[in-house]
């Protein structure tokens, strides 16, 4: 039987334990964006509202951050790799519409929004 070494047995804690080591990139990086709704092909643009929002890093498609869209549809995602792509997927918690993704977009310092 194989002896457990203190990097063995960490893998078994939760992940609240353990540093997420995958991307040794700065976590300072903010993304503030709005996220819109076409409800017909031949209507505008409206705000998507309370919509659940995700950030998938582009390079591996790691979930970054998840947060919601305030009533005018923006969201300010922090705690981001600077000047890493992103992609955002909007989710409706109400169940009317698709889920759609967009982007890329990219991490900056938070003076920089």
């Amino acid at each position: 039987m194989a002896e457990l070494t203190t990097l063995s047995s960490l893998v078994g804690l939760s992940s609240n334990f353990v540093r997420d080591f995958r991307w040794p990139g700065i976590a300072s990086g903010c993304v503030r964006d709005r996220v819109m709704i076409k409800l017909t092909p031949s209507s505008p643009e409206s705000p998507f509202k309370n919509g659940r929002i995700w950030l998938f890093r582009a390079i591996d498609g790691y979930r970054a951050w998840e947060g919601y869209s305030d009533d005018q549809g923006w969201y300010t995602a922090r705690g981001l790799e600077i000047g890493e792509k992103y992609h955002a997927v909007a989710i409706d918690p109400y169940e009317e519409h698709k889920t759609t993704a967009a982007g890329p977009v990219v991490a900056v310092r938070e003076d920089q929004l």
